[in-house]
């Protein structure tokens, strides 16, 4: 009879963290929750496309353009949701220029 019991509450525990589990992670953010990455262009590609041409000042605002473009650090760089959600306002869409070279910015929602 002690066994069933403690088999039971085990299971009741494991029932109670299947709930509780992903309704944590719906609500509290943990790590990072999105990524950005690079791609160099040629001109013939962004003749039609919007481009934005990169000032000190974005590079200051946004330092993870600094470390891709002018560091030319290779990989992603894990955002969290608000500076995922600023970059992809400030520059979702748009073609970036520095220095002659034309950059596509890639989002990726970890």
């Amino acid at each position: 009879m002690e066994k069933k019991r403690i088999f039971l509450i085990f299971i009741c525990i494991i029932a109670a963290l299947s709930v509780i589990i992903p309704i944590y992670g719906m609500f509290f953010q943990y790590g990072p929750y999105g990524a950005i990455y690079i791609s160099e262009l040629t001109i013939n590609e962004v003749q039609d496309n919007d481009v934005i041409h990169l000032t000190e000042q974005d590079f200051h605002n946004f330092p993870a353009l600094d470390s891709l473009i002018r560091q030319k650090r290779p990989g992603y760089i894990d955002l969290n949701q608000d500076q995922y959600d600023a970059y992809g306002n400030q520059f979702g869409g748009k073609v970036l220029e520095y220095e002659g070279k034309y950059y596509d910015l890639h989002f990726l929602i970890v």
